[in-house]
C-alpha cells in the first residue's frame, strides 16, 4: 500500500489514492517521507525544508498526503534504493596491538603473556 502512496506522490500526479478514508490508516507519515526523500537529493531537499519544518500544522493523515501531492514535482519513474545505516565491523580480538599488550603489562606488573590471555578472556 505504501508503494502506491508514493507512487501517486511521485510518479501519477493525476490520480489521488487517498481519497477513500479507508486507506487513512495505512499511511504512515514518516515511512512516506522517508523515502520520498531517498529518491534524489532534491527531494530530500522538499521534504527537510518544508514537510519536516510544518509538521505540527498537518491535523490528519489526509492534509499531509494533499499537502505532499500538491508540493512534490512530478518525476521520472525510478528504483528508489532504501538507504540504510552501515554498522560498523566490531574489532577482531586477534588484532591487539602488540605494543598495547607491552604497556599494558608493564603497567599492571604482569607478564605478556598473562595480559593476552586477560584480553582473550573478555
Amino acid at each position: 500500500m505504501i508503494f502506491d502512496q508514493l507512487n501517486d506522490l511521485i510518479f501519477d500526479k493525476s490520480v489521488k489514492c487517498m481519497s477513500n478514508v479507508d486507506h487513512e490508516t495505512d499511511y504512515s507519515q514518516y515511512m512516506i517521507n522517508r523515502w520520498t526523500s531517498m529518491y534524489s537529493d532534491e527531494m530530500a531537499n522538499i521534504i527537510n525544508n518544508t514537510v519536516n519544518w510544518l509538521y505540527p500544522i498537518f491535523e490528519t493523515k489526509l492534509d499531509h498526503y494533499n499537502f505532499l501531492h500538491c508540493v512534490l514535482p512530478q518525476a521520472k519513474r525510478k528504483r528508489i534504493n532504501y538507504v540504510k545505516k552501515i554498522k560498523p565491523d566490531p574489532p577482531d580480538k586477534d588484532d591487539d596491538n602488540p605494543h598495547d599488550v607491552e604497556m599494558l603489562a608493564r603497567n599492571l606488573q604482569l607478564s605478556q603473556r598473562e595480559v593476552q590471555q586477560m584480553l582473550d578472556m573478555s
